[in-house]
């Protein structure tokens, strides 16, 4: 089973959920709980506790989820002419630096790109790390001890208790034949309220579209809670709505927390958006009963985007926003590598074949060489006997001659005598 670590630091705790996940994405809890720094003004208390649970938990080999709240991001929306998805993270970049103050050319940025228009262009959504906050998220991540970081916009992670890898046709086929831009979609606002703060978001089957994290009034009695969020999540949908990558309709509330956090909000928000409300356990995604803790079991929805977030990675499910991952372009695939180890292969057979022939010259001339010198002991040899020759060409006539005569001789004087 592999193990995941989340944690979320709002500048006075810090709070982690440690499970195990299994392939199936199925949870069991390992630990959670809240961690207050013994000086809070200290500039590493967020390094000094993480590294405390990273021992704790055995997670240094592990995957560790760093959750931001949407209070220390900032956003643009933006229209983005047609594009390829090579070419939009440099165009997003270049437009966003236009749009976002102190956002500089390496500065963290990443993006959720939705589905094209008709015409090709599409509505970007672009986010970014607030300056003040960069420091302390990066002294998070390289001082964790962890192998592997992730660094994601808290939220965002409320997808998983509305089964956002489950798409709907309807959704499908928006997707495939792009956004009018003026068509309604069927969202779903997901309303996480915890003790200090809630985090909402609205969201598509699987595409985030607004959030937020909204900061409590303590002690808000239930009723006046329930409209303090609605009026706030209101104000929100309002301000974003000229910005949206499409007009939303909202056809689902899921109100995560405990069944007191969430007592009287359901009738509350499915009067408001006339959408039925479901209520959903933070600990729903865990599979089988939590164990026991000793500080408890982590019921609160303060919880929910950090059970959340395990339970996207778990599954394998790209996050819409990871910091530490961003859209990046593919480098442009050139051939010039091939082209240059066929070269290389090609001239070293070359070379092979050169080396090969020069030797058979080399051979080739030795040989000469030898057969010339041959040749010239040989008419040494020659000019050396050629008197000798002459006598033995003169010694074999004159032998001739004396043969000749005898035989003639004797065939005169047999004539003679039978005369």
């Amino acid at each position: 089973m592999a193990r995941f670590l989340a944690i979320r630091w709002n500048g006075r705790s810090l709070r982690f959920v440690c499970a195990d996940a299994d392939r199936g994405g199925r949870l069991t809890l390992v630990d959670a709980g809240q961690r207050l720094p013994t000086d809070a003004q200290s500039a590493t208390a967020a390094v000094d506790l993480l590294r405390q649970i990273v021992q704790e938990t055995k997670c240094e080999k592990q995957r560790l989820l760093i959750l931001l709240g949407r209070g220390a991001i900032e956003s643009t929306t933006f229209d983005v002419p047609p594009a390829t998805e090579d070419e939009l993270p440099l165009l997003v970049r270049n437009l966003a630096q236009q749009n976002i103050p102190g956002l500089s050319e390496d500065g963290p940025l990443d993006f959720i790109a939705y589905p094209p228009r008709a015409d090709g262009s599409r509505t970007v959504s672009a986010l970014s790390i607030m300056s003040e906050e960069q420091a302390s998220v990066r002294q998070l991540r390289e001082q964790c001890g962890c192998r592997n970081v992730s660094i994601l916009v808290a939220p965002h992670s409320l997808r998983a208790f509305a089964a956002a890898s489950a798409t709907s046709a309807e959704d499908a086929q928006s997707a495939a034949l792009g956004w009018d831009g003026q068509t309604p979609v069927e969202t779903t606002l997901l309303v996480a309220r915890g003790d200090e703060q809630a985090d909402v978001l609205v969201s598509t089957a699987t595409l985030p579209l607004l959030s937020r994290t909204i900061r409590l009034p303590n002690a808000l009695p239930q009723g006046e809670a329930a409209q303090f969020l609605i009026g706030e999540t209101q104000r929100t949908l309002i301000s974003a709505g000229g910005h949206l990558a499409q007009r939303t309709r909202i056809s689902r509330v899921v109100l995560i927390g405990s069944a007191e956090a969430t007592r009287g909000l359901a009738e509350t928000f499915t009067n408001h958006y006339q959408a039925p409300a479901e209520h959903a356990e933070v600990l729903s995604l865990l599979a089988g009963e939590p164990v026991e803790l000793p500080e408890g079991n982590p019921d609160s929805a303060d919880y929910a985007a950090l059970l959340g977030a395990i339970s996207e990675a778990a599954r394998g499910l790209r996050p819409a926003v990871d910091f530490a991952a961003p859209k990046r372009s593919q480098p442009l695939r050139s051939s010039h590598g091939r082209w240059l180890a066929a070269l290389a292969a090609v001239l070293l057979v070359a070379g092979g074949g050169t080396s090969y022939v020069w030797s058979q010259f080399g051979e080739l001339d030795s040989e000469n060489a030898r057969l010339a010198v041959r040749l010239q002991e040989l008419n040494e040899l020659i000019k050396d006997t050629e008197a000798r020759r002459a006598l033995v060409t003169l010694s074999v006539f004159m032998n001739l001659g004396i043969l000749a005569v005898f035989k003639y001789a004797g065939f005169f004087l047999e004539s003679w005598g039978q005369l």
